[in-house]
């Protein structure tokens, strides 16, 4: 028997050959439309006698058109409906979509009768736009395909290009890399090289310093056996140190002094062979003197009598020193701190404050001494000149002194605790020297060997000097202080041919007012030695302690 395919066969070849060439179609169109057309339960077409030997009602049906490439049903053949089941007498030509089951009129007008409906004859060409719309949808799905193949081949050719871009970047980091590496380990090699050089250069070091520890050693104990002899010759040294310094006295004709027993807190002393250095007026009717004990006693002693009878002693204070031929040089003027008259002298390259105590009336013992010790004064030398600061007014703080040392060329200024405030250039007086000092206030003066006293501002470095120029023909000057109001200059004779030394006054700016007072001595035991002064009144402090008080 010759049969032609059914709808569904037809419709799944078509499917089969569109998922071979093209796409795969939408499988849920492909699954509604094979579901609806096996829900229809349609019989082949067939001939007439064919229908019969089914057993069904034939009825014929017209001739019906397909699509492009659909069969075309012949005008001879019929289509064979099945018969409702509760209406036998009619024919299922209708379909339920709804329900999706086939029906009859009168069961569309009542089961169905809301659903939705439609004709059994339009189910050709409710295939044929189902099987549009999925062309429809494959031709869109090849197309987007063709669009992903592309997109993939440019992403391909783009991750290509990133790969090439990467491995290009790679291989220059890494012979940048490779390049600074070896540089670096360039580097590190000469480093230790260096390193290991140096290591030589200071073994090589610390041999030829063990062997000059070695040799040194070996020095010391070939000059072991001379140190007793160096000390003897130091002792011998000493020894002619001493006698020259004796004999430099007797040729100047300094006298020793010998005095009874004085008081000195409460124990007694004996005041032997010694050199006056000079005296400074503590008080109305007291000044101490400084005598140089150290060639006979090994110090340096302080005895404070009355000024109009030097024999009446108050007490006495020794400064244990056994340097032998440093000078000895004693200030003028007095510290003024506290309240208490502070003498001041300096022993070679230190400064000596003393603090004597105060009983209301008279300095009856020494508290303490400070010494000072000026780390600016260079070795060898010493110094030569010390003067204490004075300022206008009685009750004012005098906090600071002034020294020279020997070949120096500057005056320092220092506070009573030794710390250095300022300096003052003396160059032009290199050649003929410094011989005595004066500071009150803010100005220091200085007096040369050629006589003529030099007057500079410390609060003014860069003012221009001022000179007092020495007037007294054949005399030249030895000391120097500030009354407050005016400069006193001590002027001893040049030669010794005439024993004469005179006071003169010389106002603040350098110029000469008068001469206040004039004597005259015998030899170098009574000569001027001196000049101090005490609540406007001035003293000229002989060699023999002789003091006079000068009518100014």
């Amino acid at each position: 028997m010759d049969h032609s395919y059914s709808a569904t066969e037809k419709c799944s070849q078509v499917l089969i050959a569109w998922n071979r060439k093209f796409y795969r179609p939408p499988l849920e169109e492909v699954a509604k439309a094979l579901h609806l057309i096996d829900r229809l339960d349609l019989v082949p077409l067939a001939t007439g006698t064919d229908a019969t030997e089914s057993g069904g009602e034939t009825y014929t049906r017209g001739e019906h058109q397909n699509n492009e490439n659909s069969a075309t049903l012949n005008a001879d053949k019929v289509v064979h409906y099945q018969a409702c089941r509760d209406h036998p007498q009619m024919k299922l030509d209708r379909f339920c979509d709804t329900c999706n089951v086939p029906t009859c009129v009168v069961c569309a007008f009542d089961v169905h009768r809301s659903h939705e409906l439609f004709s059994i004859s339009d189910i050709p060409a409710r295939i044929k736009s189902e099987a549009q719309m999925i062309t429809a949808h494959l031709d869109q799905a090849v197309l987007q395909y063709k669009d992903a193949e592309r997109g993939y081949e440019e992403k391909k050719k783009l991750q290509k290009k990133c790969r090439d871009h990467a491995l290009g970047c790679i291989e220059e980091w890494a012979a940048d890399f490779e390049k600074q590496f070896r540089e670096r380990k360039r580097e590190l090699i000469d480093i230790v090289r260096l390193k290991h050089e140096s290591d030589k250069r200071e073994e090589r070091r610390v041999d030829e310093l063990m062997n000059d520890v070695s040799r040194i050693k070996n020095d010391m104990e070939s000059f072991r056996g001379g140190y007793s002899d160096w000390l003897e010759i130091k002792d011998m040294r000493k020894r002619t140190s001493q006698i020259s310094l004796e004999i430099e006295n007797m040729k100047e004709g300094k006298i020793d002094l010998l005095c009874e027993r004085v008081p000195n807190n409460g124990e007694f002393c004996k005041l032997r062979q010694s050199t006056f250095i000079g005296g400074v007026m503590t008080g109305k009717n007291q000044i101490i003197c400084i005598y140089d004990e150290r060639l006979h006693q090994g110090n340096i002693a302080l005895v404070s009598c009355d000024n109009n009878d030097s024999m009446k002693v108050h007490w006495r204070y020794n400064i244990v020193n056994n340097n032998i031929g440093i000078p000895v040089k004693l200030s003028s003027m007095n510290a003024f701190s506290d309240g208490l008259q502070l003498p001041i002298l300096a022993i070679g390259d230190t400064v000596c404050i003393i603090k004597p105590t105060y009983d209301g009336s008279l300095y009856d013992s020494v508290d303490s001494v400070k010494y000072l010790s000026i780390r600016e004064v260079l070795k060898d030398s010493w110094i030569t000149n010390v003067t204490a600061r004075t300022m206008q007014g009685r009750n004012n703080q005098y906090d600071r002194f002034a020294i020279i040392a020997h070949n120096s060329l500057v005056i320092r200024i220092y506070d009573l605790s030794g710390n250095p405030l300022n300096v003052v250039n003396v160059s032009s007086a290199r050649i003929s020297g410094v011989t005595c000092l004066a500071y009150h206030q803010d100005t220091i003066s200085y007096i040369t060997h050629e006589g003529d006293a030099t007057l500079i501002s410390t609060a003014d470095m860069s003012s221009q000097c001022q000179f007092l120029h020495n007037t007294v023909s054949g005399m030249k000057p030895i000391k120097i202080i500030h009354t407050g109001s005016y400069w006193l200059i001590l002027y001893i004779s040049a030669t010794d041919d005439e024993g004469k030394w005179k006071l003169v006054e010389y106002s603040t700016t350098g110029k000469f007012k008068k001469v206040c007072h004039e004597g005259s001595y015998e030899g170098n035991h009574d000569m001027p030695l001196n000049l101090t002064r005490w609540d406007g009144r001035y003293f000229v402090v002989l060699e023999d302690q002789t003091i006079i008080m000068a009518l100014c």
